[in-house]
């Protein structure tokens, strides 16, 4: 795992907001040394419902 954490860039804040607030999801994201981590979980009803 790296010392510190990169700022999060307009990416990082897309995929956050919308898999935690339109999708209830979940977003684990890790950055290390190999690479990025990044786990999603999506409730099943969440996908593919269209906001009225």
């Amino acid at each position: 795992m790296l010392e510190t954490e990169p700022n999060s860039g307009f990416g990082s804040r897309l995929l956050r907001q919308t898999i935690t607030r339109e999708l209830a999801g979940q977003l684990d994201i890790r950055y290390e040394r190999e690479g990025v981590c990044c786990t999603i979980a999506i409730p099943l009803g969440s996908a593919g419902q269209q906001a009225a």
